[in-house]
């Protein structure tokens, strides 16, 4: 049953009421206090945060249920987690999984080891088996946790979390699944000559062009291109499924919504 934890006077967790207001906005607010010192941490377009929570605008809810929790000392927010069933997911993989996300907590094991607590709770309620995270709504965006590459930045799609945040998550009992590599390039280095002399052999081939774009309009109609050939590189990588079309487009949107059309090219095969 949620509700009052009584590890100690003055904490509770409880489920968050998605209809409040009050309570969306402490959910989504915490990781703006949680990293406030730290210029690394690259926060969410507010609205995009506040959707995710919404039965009603976002497509994870077409196939999956949710349910958020709150972590509080003495009625300030000390922790979040989401916990989800990812009906979609698990008909496609043969699994019966429960997927966490969102989790933000101070450095304290009790705070973190009541939410978790509680998110394996609503996954055995479920008669689901397993506990994965974090994971986030759509596809792989956000899955896993940061342990390496604190002073970066982190680009689109990709965590950023405290340190402490590993040593949380094995205390409870929690192991690696895999790992997730990401890579940096500078803008500031200089390019082979052998990448220009390949392009031109590309090119002169006369299979291969390039697809420019001036507005966000016409990036809007490729997304359902750029979905299949997603699916095409990611079908065979842990945590795949066909995204529904609701996902692959609520996931081009994001993309679009902070993308310069000038920037963006897509190379087309003419067979």
């Amino acid at each position: 049953m949620m509700g009052v934890v009584g590890m100690n006077e003055g904490f509770n967790i409880r489920p968050i009421e998605t209809h409040n207001m009050g309570d969306v906005k402490r959910f989504v607010q915490l990781p703006f206090r949680l990293y406030r010192d730290c210029p690394q941490w690259v926060p969410p377009l507010a609205e995009s945060a506040m959707d995710e929570l919404n039965a009603e605008k976002h497509p994870f809810y077409e196939f999956g249920d949710a349910q958020f929790l709150l972590a509080e000392r003495w009625g300030n927010t000390v922790g979040r987690i989401g916990v989800f069933e990812n009906s979609r997911y698990n008909d496609y993989n043969g699994t019966e999984e429960a997927w966490f996300g969102f989790f933000e907590c101070k450095a304290d094991f009790d705070y973190a080891h009541a939410l978790l607590d509680e998110a394996c709770n609503w996954a055995k309620d479920r008669g689901l088996e397993k506990l994965v995270g974090p994971k986030g709504m759509i596809g792989v965006e956000n899955s896993g946790i940061l342990v390496e590459g604190f002073e970066r930045s982190m680009p689109m799609g990709l965590p950023y979390n405290h340190r402490y945040y590993d040593a949380l998550l094995r205390e409870y009992g929690f192991a690696k699944q895999n790992d997730c590599l990401s890579a940096y390039v500078s803008c500031y280095h200089e390019v082979p000559s052998q990448v220009f002399e390949m392009e031109e052999r590309v090119k002169a081939r006369g299979r291969f062009r390039i697809q420019h774009f001036t507005s966000k309009k016409e990036m809007r109609k490729w997304i359902p291109d750029v979905a299949r050939v997603y699916e095409g590189a990611f079908g065979d990588q842990p945590g795949y499924y066909p995204m529904s079309e609701g996902e692959i487009n609520a996931f081009g949107e994001q993309l679009i919504a902070i993308s310069n059309p000038r920037y963006m090219k897509l190379v087309l095969d003419d067979d």
